[in-house]
């Protein structure tokens, strides 16, 4: 493997620098806060290159591309947060200088002058001391790149000429970092490619010719000009690098330009123009022609702000302040859809948190009865850590009503309070220091309202960049990765270029698989507030029932991912409708999959401020609706871990997916212009004992009084999971084997993992007798004749009639529908006593009995 000795001796050359400087300047750091400061960024400095300087070392000897790397890019990441810190420091030092002499008034008395005089020829020393570490930085980072471009680009020649070039080595490949305020020094090819794009006259509502272009490329030349500086070709290596091995097999690219347009008003420019881009199709091509990749590009021209906007260093930069304040002024004064309804009556909270006056941070707890009723407060959405997190108790109830010492506070409060602050907000609601910890009565009145708190809020943050509350809000990141590729290409053209689904990657990456969204009592915070701040790891994006923007896309996010079809909707807002009203089944969907650290107590009550929105109390039966619950009951459990689910406590009854801590889904409803749905059974009452005054919260028990057909079943073991299904009527009557493959498709079990069925050569006696419950019938339209069933597995609990759910099943075809309505039937002559009591009679032909779910 051949490495850069150049480079490898000047990262040598700068650690003895570094090293240098840390001597001469430990013995002064109680002396001058500056000087610790420095003296602190050179520790790190110095501490890189040591690691660095040994990963090199052990290289000659035994080189592990997969270790070296991944410390080289270890060390590659320190660099930016160090040269912003000294970019800080040499300002600092800087103006303090520039105050210097006002500092020092002719009267004073010659000792203190001479003091002052060598503080300022430290200070000067220090201000060359720090442009000398930045100098070394910057050098240390191009070495850097130097050294990773070397091992990745030998590693890619070696294995494309070997044919052994395979996942694991081309995972070691990634991208160059881009250097904060660079330019594009835009390629031979891609220029060619932009010249064609701005030598292409069109005219709005033609159809112009659509200009291609062809020429040879392959990946080690995207790579090469990539690590060059090219910014358009560091974005196709970006992606190209996602498929994988595949892409050592290109050799020829083919491009297509076409324009594209829109009116709507968040895209138009001062003159009201409408606004158009020119969007590309790049198909990367092999030898022979096969498409081995195919990929959409989005050139959106620059208005003269987005040329000219900043992006800090961090999120708590001024320019992420001043983006924030636009988003949040033009949402109030524009969006039509996120004015609240005076009309709705919300609950207030009980407790808020006073930030303090001025700019000056002193957090106190304040009754909300005790403040006017209109202030304006902000919400936090964040993930506990339990083992810092603050809480409200009753023993510091007293004292937070006083103060709340910034001590106590973790770091992610206090990032998001001095935000709050800087936009000119004095309240704050947190969950643990709001509510009383200690204090079920309190617990249960406020969590109650937490829906309502979040939609009577301002606006929210919600903490996704943050592991837990003890990390801070504002991590380092690179401004030009948020900035994007800008490409200029004279003599006047200014564009930048973005992938088409590049807004949805980045919301997904930063929000939907963050930690914070695997929080189940997030879902309803997210989804009750009228907006929200996310703030990610590398920059913050902002939601509110209209738009969707990033510090990155500051107009909208998904403004390029709507061209191509793709799936980039909220499942608040979704269309399709699925079980109970529109819209309720996605968002259990996507609330079973969240963790609570509590279930037993939260479950439902975490979603219950969502339920509140969607319909009444009085047809809301703990997590399913009233209206169609019959279509609800067939949920089925996604995780199949082998593990049964241990509950303490009572959490919910059988019947409803909040009885377990799983992912579910629904079963698979045919309605379409050939087919529809017919339930054969039906709701006769219910009966649920809650325990508090809240409806929408836990429950105690529940019990569902259905009228349904219902018929005895047995399973033969195959082997230790497989089963040939046998329903029972005094003798076995055999049906399709499940362990068959043209019986698999036709016949589809789901079990909750605490099941354990019935067979009928187990030797064991005490294994429960199980049941089958037809629910309902996909029909013809035209026809009638059923196409499908859909039915509850259940077990009986022992008392008559009684009977708790362990899973559902599925038979498709219409024989196998028939022929189970005729078994039900005739296991109405052999059913037991207390069985044939509840019968009620035939109907739609089917046999039903009046049964109760637990």
């Amino acid at each position: 493997m051949v490495l850069n000795r150049a480079a490898i001796a000047r990262i040598s050359t700068s650690l003895q620098k570094a090293e240098t400087i840390l001597e001469y300047y430990h013995d002064w750091t109680e002396f001058d806060d500056q000087i610790e400061k420095v003296y602190d960024v050179v520790q790190k400095l110095a501490s890189t290159l040591r690691v660095i300087r040994i990963a090199l070392l052990q290289s000659w000897h035994q080189f592990d591309p997969n270790t070296t790397l991944d410390s080289l890019w270890s060390s590659r990441r320190v660099t930016a947060p160090l040269l912003a810190q000294l970019a800080i420091l040499k300002s600092t030092v800087t103006s303090q200088d520039s105050k210097r002499p006002s500092l020092i008034p002719r009267a004073f008395h010659n000792r203190n002058v001479l003091i002052l005089s060598y503080r300022t020829r430290m200070r000067k020393r220090l201000y060359e001391s720090v442009s000398e570490i930045q100098n070394f930085t910057v050098d240390f980072a191009k070495d850097l790149d130097l050294i990773i471009y070397d091992i990745q680009r030998s590693l890619l020649e070696h294995h494309i000429e070997q044919y052994s070039l395979n996942e694991e080595s081309f995972s070691l490949v990634k991208p160059p970092p881009l250097k904060e305020n660079s330019s594009s020094e835009t390629c031979a090819d891609c220029k060619t490619i932009f010249d064609l794009r701005d030598f292409w006259p069109i005219e709005l509502g033609t159809n112009p010719f659509q200009p291609t272009l062809s020429f040879n490329t392959s990946i080690l030349k995207i790579f090469d000009s990539a690590w060059s500086g090219c910014h358009f070709c560091r974005l196709q290596l970006t992606r190209l690098l996602e498929q994988g091995a595949t892409v050592r097999h290109i050799a020829y690219v083919h491009i297509t330009w076409w324009k594209y347009w829109h009116k709507e008003s968040n895209y138009t420019n001062t003159n009201n123009d409408i606004l158009f881009s020119k969007d590309l199709r790049i198909r990367y091509l092999s030898d022979d022609m096969e498409i081995v990749h195919f990929d959409y590009y989005i050139t959106l021209p620059l208005i003269e702000a987005d040329q000219n906007r900043r992006i800090g260093l961090l999120t708590a930069s001024r320019s992420t302040l001043a983006i924030v304040r636009a988003w949040l002024s033009n949402c109030s004064s524009t969006h039509d859809r996120c004015k609240r309804d005076d009309s709705a009556i919300l609950s207030r909270p009980k407790r808020l948190i006073h930030l303090g006056e001025f700019e000056k941070l002193e957090p106190r707890l304040v009754e909300v009865g005790d403040i006017p009723p209109d202030v304006v407060y902000m919400t936090l959405s964040h993930r506990w850590s339990y083992k810092a997190t603050t809480q409200l108790l009753r023993s510091n109830i007293t004292q937070f009503y006083q103060n709340i010492p910034e001590s106590s506070l973790p770091r992610c409060y206090l990032d998001a309070m001095k935000f709050m602050r800087r936009l000119g907000v004095s309240y704050v609601w947190i969950d643990s220091l709001c509510i009383l910890q200690d204090s079920g009565k309190d617990w249960y009145s406020e969590s109650a309202k937490i829906a309502d708190i979040f939609a009577g809020s301002w606006c929210n943050i919600a903490t996704v960049s943050s592991l837990d509350d003890t990390h801070t809000l504002h991590p380092d990141r690179s401004s030009e990765d948020v900035r994007g590729c800008i490409i200029e290409n004279p003599p006047t053209s200014k564009f930048s270029v973005r992938a088409h689904d590049e807004g949805y990657r980045r919301w997904n990456s930063s929000i939907t698989n963050s930690v914070l969204s695997k929080r189940g009592w997030v879902l309803q915070e997210l989804l009750s507030a009228p907006r929200t701040l996310y703030f990610g790891k590398d920059e913050v994006m902002w939601q509110c029932k209209t738009q969707k923007s990033s510090e990155s896309m500051p107009k909208e996010v998904d403004v390029t991912s709507r061209r191509y079809k793709s799936t980039f909707d909220d499942p608040a807002f979704s269309e399709i409708s699925l079980y109970g009203p529109r819209g309720w089944g996605e968002i259990v969907q996507d609330y079973s999959k969240r963790e609570l650290t509590f279930p037993t107590h939260d479950k439902l009550i975490a979603i219950g401020g969502i339920a509140k929105k969607y319909g009444n109390e009085e047809d809301y039966l703990a997590g399913l609706w009233k209206h169609d619950i019959i279509f609800q009951l067939t949920w089925r459990v996604l995780q199949k871990d082998t593990d049964a689910q241990s509950l303490e406590d009572f959490q919910a009854p059988s019947w409803t997916w909040a009885s377990l801590n799983k992912e579910i889904t629904y079963s698979s409803r045919i309605i379409d212009k050939m087919h529809m749905h017919r339930p054969i059974a039906k709701l006769i009452s219910s009966n649920l004992t809650h325990v508090s005054d809240n409806k929408l919260g836990r429950l105690s028990q529940g019990t569902l009084d259905i009228q349904a057909p219902i018929i005895k079943i047995e399973f033969h073991r195959i082997s230790r999971s497989s089963y040939t299904v046998r329903y029972h009527k005094g003798r076995n009557f055999v049906l399709p084997n499940h362990s068959s493959p043209s019986a698999s498709r036709s016949i589809c079990l789901d079990f909750e993992t605490a099941f354990r069925p019935a067979a009928i050569d187990d030797d064991d006696d005490t294994i429960t007798p199980t049941f089958l419950i037809p629910l309902y019938i996909d029909v013809e339209r035209n026809t009638a004749r059923p196409v499908k069933v859909h039915a509850l597995i259940v077990e009986c609990t022992g008392n008559a009639r009684e009977f708790r759910r362990k899973g559902v099943m599925t038979l498709e075809g219409r024989w196998q529908v028939e022929d189970l309505a005729n078994c039900c039937k005739s296991y109405m002559g052999v059913a037991e006593e207390d069985m044939f009591d509840g019968l009620v009679g035939e109907e739609d032909g089917w046999v039903v009995y009046n049964l109760a779910l637990v």
